[in-house]
């Protein structure tokens, strides 16, 4: 502190970073909210920790803004979640920064007291106060959807086993050297393709000392089994359990498309090593209803724009029809003005079911090379995921683009692939002669013109 003038002045020294660079530079979310850096755990970590985000804004943002991070498994199932406004260091939000203002966060989330150990995603995804979620870019312009992966924790196991679970909501079903809870779950009604994910939690009154699995059946009322499937009994492997350990397990049970539609028992049993049933019966643990999902086979004779793109080893777009529509109504010859819309329909035809999940995306691209108008949704507007496919099935999507109110004039382009939610990744992309299509997107061979808004 020094005294100039009879006034004390204190002079503060500028804070030194300790948090480490990301892949990318910067990460900017929206138009004017930068990540400029986040901060993780480097050594394994079991009890709520913190993590950091320094934010930079190039100007206020529209909308105050909330950050929320959340711990995924390899599955994609959610372990913890935490979130809070983007603030300064005196707690104002980010409509209320000054340019090129930046600001330190820390948010901490609490862990499941049951998670398994491994490791785990941290995703970052920032929202409006209206729950819009908004889309970020990496440092080289590309587009990196709107959950971003800031890096992986190591969860470890518990310093002392937890002990068993209670098992209050359901029952106790011991499978020497295990117990598991089977909770009361009322009959499920399951689309046909869909996946049925059931949480149970084990514990040990013994080191297992070897791997073990669980044998999942789907029985028809006759109890000859429609459907089976070998899982893993939780992805820490058991072999590393201690006498008292306990951990939930999350399952994602996959019904193929091909199963009819129809009513079901779902059993369990624990395979212990050479595959050897633990239980004597499988253990019925809830009622299925399999219900039917409309499904076409045949590709429309009229698409006014065939195409031969591969996308993945299970995806084909096969053609697109597109129509310019005026904020009147009124359909156009490809040229839109500012808030018109253009409704663009897919044809996507499936070798199967994929994996995962896969998200469209359809980007209106503008002179700027930037989106001015973006869809982001799984096929037939929601209703058919791409894990649900069955071979050869046409999916007709459609999909409305609305150019945004402040679209430059020129000339745009539409930009179309698919991608895991979960970790931005693109589904790779072939066109008929092989090739690789650059940033695994389809740039659709139509130009689209938009104009300037016509004055009132």
């Amino acid at each position: 502190m020094t005294t100039i003038a009879s006034t004390p002045i204190t002079q503060f020294s500028i804070l030194s970073s300790p948090i480490s660079i990301l892949q990318s530079p910067f990460t900017t979310f929206g138009e004017n909210l930068i990540l400029v850096d986040a901060l993780l755990p480097d050594t394994p970590v079991n009890t709520p920790f913190p993590i950091y985000l320094r934010w930079q804004v190039s100007a206020p943002t529209p909308a105050d803004l909330s950050a929320s991070l959340a711990l995924q498994d390899a599955a994609g199932h959610l372990w913890a979640e935490v979130g809070q406004l983007v603030l300064n260091d005196v707690y104002f939000p980010s409509t209320a920064w000054q340019p090129d203002e930046w600001a330190d966060n820390r948010l901490k989330p609490k862990l499941h007291r049951r998670i398994p150990p491994g490791t785990y995603a941290v995703l970052l995804t920032v929202t409006d106060t209206a729950g819009g979620q908004l889309g970020a870019w990496n440092a080289g312009g590309q587009f990196q959807g709107v959950r971003v992966p800031l890096g992986d924790v190591e969860i470890a196991p518990p310093a002392e086993p937890t002990g068993s679970a209670p098992c209050a909501q359901g029952r106790s079903l011991a499978a020497d050297p295990f117990v598991v809870c089977l909770p009361e779950i009322a009959q499920q009604t399951i689309p046909s393709g869909d996946a049925l994910t059931l949480a149970l939690t084990w514990s040990t009154s013994a080191a297992p000392k070897a791997d073990y699995h669980v044998r999942w059946r789907l029985l028809n009322p006759t109890g000859s089994v429609t459907l089976e499937q070998v899982t893993a009994l939780s992805p820490y492997s058991t072999s590393r359990w201690r006498e008292g350990d306990s951990f939930e397990t999350r399952y994602d049970l996959r019904l193929d498309p091909a199963a009819p539609a129809g009513h079901y028992r779902l059993a369990l049993n624990v395979l212990a090593p050479g595959n050897r049933p633990l239980l004597a019966d499988d253990e019925n643990l809830v009622a299925v209803e399999v219900t039917p999902r409309d499904r076409s086979f045949e590709l429309p004779a009229d698409i006014a724009h065939p195409l031969e793109v591969a996308l993945g080893r299970a995806v084909h777009l096969r053609g697109f029809d597109v129509t310019p529509i005026s904020a009147e109504g009124q359909i156009g010859e490809r040229t839109l003005e500012p808030g018109d819309t253009l409704s663009l329909t897919l044809y996507w035809q499936a070798g199967g079911p994929t994996d995962l999940d896969y998200t469209v995306f359809v980007h209106l691209v503008g002179p700027d090379g930037r989106p001015h108008s973006q869809v982001d949704q799984f096929p037939g507007g929601g209703t058919t995921p791409t894990s649900s496919w069955a071979p050869g099935q046409v999916i007709v999507d459609r999909i409305a683009l609305t150019a945004d109110a402040d679209a430059p004039a020129g000339t745009y382009h539409v930009a179309v692939g698919m991608y895991n939610a979960t970790s931005g990744g693109r589904l790779p992309i072939i066109d008929a002669s092989g090739q690789a299509l650059l940033n695994d997107q389809i740039v659709l061979p139509v130009d689209i013109t938009v104009t300037e808004a016509a004055n009132d």
